[in-house]
């Protein structure tokens, strides 16, 4: 795992343990501050065909939130599960995303954001240290520290590249 991402500028353990939660929720209003009020033409439009629209972005971080969710809930009722990555075909998955308004879309990341951001008030102490095993990019045991820090870096990154789309 690298410590910064070269494309966002996030660093893993830049953000202090007791502020985790609130980074999290807080995804949903900062996504929302950048694109209401935006031409929904500009929202759906691909900057180009290999990135994502505004909308994309926006509704793919929501999935991960409930992503990062769900496997925390793995991590916390089994002992070290395979947490093996959903197939999907993004062709398909990205057709239906365009279908989507944009307040829907930030609804839905506000709603995700913030059940994460709940589960992760409640977790005990030694519920942090909790692992699972990821296949994706590589086999490798994450504990549930990493799979949170990796949810806020999925939303960093695709706050910046959403903030990309919108300029032509």
């Amino acid at each position: 795992m690298t410590t910064k991402c070269g494309k966002c500028g996030y660093g893993y353990h830049e953000v202090k343990s007791p502020e985790l939660a609130n980074r999290i929720r807080a995804f949903g209003p900062l996504f929302r501050g950048v694109l209401v009020g935006v031409d929904p033409r500009i929202v759906h439009r691909r900057p180009s065909p290999d990135e994502y629209s505004a909308i994309e972005n926006v509704l793919h971080v929501a999935d991960v939130m409930r992503q990062q969710h769900n496997r925390i809930w793995l991590m916390l009722v089994h002992d070290e599960p395979e947490v093996v990555p959903v197939p999907r075909d993004d062709s398909l998955v990205n057709a239906a995303y365009q279908n989507f308004d944009l307040e829907t879309a930030l609804d839905g990341l506000t709603e995700a954001s913030s059940a994460l951001a709940d589960a992760i008030e409640d977790l005990r102490d030694e519920e942090w240290s909790y692992t699972a095993v990821l296949h994706f990019p590589y086999r490798s045991v994450r504990n549930i520290d990493w799979v949170v820090r990796d949810a806020i870096h999925e939303g960093v990154h695709h706050l910046v590249d959403a903030r990309r789309s919108l300029t032509p």
